[in-house]
């Protein structure tokens, strides 16, 4: 069960790392849909609502954003869906904030298999859980990362936050902001 988790979270680490650099002509896959790249403004505080085009949820993050939809994902876990993705990388810290949410057309997420790494905990009424460290590598860079996972009973949504290791200090106080800011707009996940 553990490598459904990995296998999620590099999908979409690698999907975050994609954000930034795409164009519309450079997109991965007819199935990809670009909606809206280097997108939002800052509020009051200095963050950007990223608001999913056709994902149904938003964000905040402490940057710009790309937002878009990869049609026809078939997970791991069963089922087909769509992934819609907000996310971008910040030039100060080359931090990455990233927020897929899958939304099942066949089949629903299986909440043992999204859920199977990490600290259970609960995130507005569902089922979620939290998986903080690990090491990797990011063009020649150490980096670690945070991701958290959050099932409803027709969507399955991972939140990853990775960051080079020299960045710590100045990334840690954006993590939790940003993990605990997942809206649904259809009231998924409400407390």
């Amino acid at each position: 069960m553990k490598a459904s988790f990995i296998t999620i979270f590099l999908l979409c680490a690698g999907l975050n790392g994609f954000l930034v650099v795409a164009s519309a002509e450079e997109l991965p896959n007819k199935d990809t849909e670009m909606h809206r790249v280097n997108a939002g403004s800052p509020d009051a505080n200095g963050w950007y609502e990223a608001k999913s085009t056709y994902g149904g949820f938003s964000v905040l993050i402490p940057g710009h954003f790309n937002d878009f939809t990869i049609h026809n994902v078939k997970p791991t876990t069963g089922g087909v869906a769509k992934s819609h993705t907000v996310g971008g990388r910040m030039l100060d810290t080359l931090a990455k904030f990233s927020a897929t949410c899958f939304r099942y057309s066949e089949g629903a997420p299986d909440a043992k298999k999204f859920l199977a790494d990490g600290k259970r905990m609960k995130y507005h009424g569902c089922a979620a859980s939290e998986h903080r460290g690990g090491r990797g590598r990011d063009m020649g860079t150490e980096t670690t990362g945070v991701a958290r996972t959050i099932v409803s009973a027709t969507t399955a949504c991972i939140l990853i936050v990775e960051y080079p290791i020299n960045s710590e200090k100045q990334v840690t106080g954006q993590i939790q902001p940003f993990l605990d800011s997942l809206r649904f707009s259809n009231g998924e996940c409400s407390k």
